[in-house]
């Protein structure tokens, strides 16, 4: 669930060993570690680190916790409204204490040090009354801070009993029952692990940590990654993001010499590559399935079949098209078989819709999830089917055609939907588009034919109801939208939706929907041009 931000390793001269008795009995010892993790490198920690100050902490993203507000222990807030869950796991997860350490770091005032100790004293003060919050996310983020602290403040507050809930957080770790082996989380917990190996490197269980991680690795990216070296989150954004938690993985690795992960170094790499393809021209990417607009550095002119993951990317000089025909039942995929985003130069004119929050029931994350939210051709019905119910009823989906050259490019998507059967060719040009959509139902269903159209072409937008016709223009390009069907009574109507480039952020888009109604067949052809407008 979570978003990288900044982050970035730490590296200082120091490799000392610490020793601290944790009771009367027993000591353990700890490593000063010189190489981890640091969640505090963002742009802006500085201000993060001030705010925390004043009492208020950036949880993620857009959403702060005013703990001036709050009765008492501030770990003992109880939020409500929607994404609950992921308020609290940020809490937990302390990121606004990494960034008082970047700046007690940075500048030396004693103000972020005070802040620290103020918060540290709170959580360990929740910890006697309660069982630690016990979340891979927040985990991961407090095993690096604890880590963190120890570097930058040499002793923090209540060092014994931190030290031991490090050694609680191991055994939760390394136990099977709690592992997530599915997604980025379990990428936390593995990282979480080789951390404590190396920070307890003495201690007799290390070396199984270690490999216990080490080994989870292996399987996990094998697990989550497809032989097109896609990534199974379904998300262009969460594949970015797990890119990024193995790359963390393999430096740290090589920092401290441990071995098992040079397979997966070089498979990253394809990974990688294959990431890089879905860019636009200008390195940003289309919004498939959850996440919000992403910009990257390097892009290419490749055009390219995904057959697993069921994408296609089509590149003819400067159109662009993506088209996706598969998903599956993950956290962060979406109800988008048959769905394309496009863009010609730098012009969006057909998109996806992005994800509004992490809370499946608010209407706005779930009109963008669904098939409401996407440029795709669906049985009115889908729209009321949750991730679940819809890949339930999914019985087949696949990319059944693929041609590209540097003049055009052709795709043919098919998918099964309980008893309906649709197909979806897509014909590329440098100025034109055609859709091609045509379906069999066992039984009368009404059909929609939907394409997301971004808001910046809804000012000089022009519809003709009797032409079927939709024009607009953007930046001296004109666009133009045509709509035929083999059905005399289908219905092509311009609406007006939303889309979520950013989280709790919303914008109106426009919808140009063509409706058939209790059809048993039937298909719907989209031509769209675009044209630079004469000087």
């Amino acid at each position: 669930m979570c978003i990288r931000g900044c982050i970035s390793f730490v590296k200082k001269r120091r490799k000392d060993i610490v020793e601290e008795r944790l009771s009367n009995k027993k000591t353990y010892t700890y490593r000063k570690m010189d190489f981890y993790v640091d969640r505090g490198q963002r742009a802006d920690a500085i201000d993060v680190a001030d705010k925390c100050a004043e009492g208020i902490l950036h949880l993620w993203d857009k959403f702060y916790l005013d703990s001036n507000n709050c009765k008492g222990n501030v770990f003992c807030h109880q939020f409500e409204g929607s994404d609950v869950i992921s308020q609290k796991e940020y809490l937990f997860a302390m990121d606004y204490l990494t960034c008082v350490l970047t700046a007690y770091r940075r500048t030396g005032k004693e103000i972020y040090k005070d802040t620290f100790e103020k918060y540290m004293n709170q959580f360990y003060d929740y910890l006697k009354m309660n069982e630690p919050f016990y979340e891979a996310l927040s985990v991961y983020s407090q095993i690096l801070l604890f880590i963190k602290s120890l570097d930058v403040l040499e002793c923090i507050p209540h060092q014994k009993f931190f030290c031991e809930l490090l050694r609680k957080y191991s055994y939760w770790l390394v136990d099977t029952n709690n592992y997530e082996n599915y997604d980025n989380h379990g990428m936390f917990q593995n990282i979480a692990l080789l951390h404590l190996s190396v920070l307890f490197e003495s201690e007799a269980e290390a070396s199984f940590w270690q490999r216990c991680a080490i080994e989870r690795i292996q399987r996990l990216f094998q697990d989550t990654y497809y032989n097109d070296f896609t990534n199974n989150e379904n998300s262009i954004l969460y594949f970015e993001y797990n890119n990024f938690l193995y790359e963390e993985a393999i430096q740290f690795c090589r920092y401290y010499n441990i071995s098992g992960l040079m397979e997966i170094e070089k498979k990253l790499e394809l990974a990688k590559a294959a990431f890089i393809t879905l860019a636009h021209r200008d390195g940003s990417m289309p919004l498939i399935g959850d996440g919000r607009t992403l910009q990257i550095a390097g892009s290419n002119n490749k055009s390219q079949l995904f057959a697993d993951i069921g994408i296609a990317v089509l590149k003819v000089e400067e159109t662009y098209l993506s088209f996706k025909n598969r998903t599956i039942y993950q956290f962060h995929a979406h109800v988008d078989v048959s769905s394309i985003t496009a863009r010609y130069k730098h012009i969006d004119f057909l998109m996806d819709t992005g994800q509004y929050n992490y809370d499946r029931y608010t209407p706005i994350n779930r009109y963008v999830r669904s098939a409401t939210g996407h440029s795709g051709i669906f049985p009115l019905y889908a729209d009321n089917l949750f991730q679940k119910e819809f890949c339930d009823s999914l019985q087949y989906s696949n990319i059944t055609a693929y041609e590209e050259n540097e003049e055009k490019a052709f795709v043919k998507g098919e998918y099964k939907l309980n008893d309906v059967s649709v197909c979806r060719e897509i014909s590329v040009f440098a100025h034109e588009i055609v859709v091609r959509d045509s379906w069999q139902c066992e039984k009368p269903t009404t059909m929609r034919q939907r394409f997301v159209i971004p808001k910046t072409m809804i000012e000089n937008a022009n519809f003709t109801v009797s032409r079927r016709t939709l024009e607009t223009a953007v930046d001296k390009v004109r666009f133009r939208f045509e709509i035929s069907s083999d059905l005399p009574d289908a219905l092509t109507v311009v609406q007006f939706g939303i889309a979520a480039p950013d989280y709790y952020a919303y914008e109106e888009t426009m919808l140009l929907d063509t409706f058939a109604e209790n059809t048993l067949s039937g298909n719907i052809t989209a031509r769209i041009t675009f044209e630079e407008e004469e000087s």
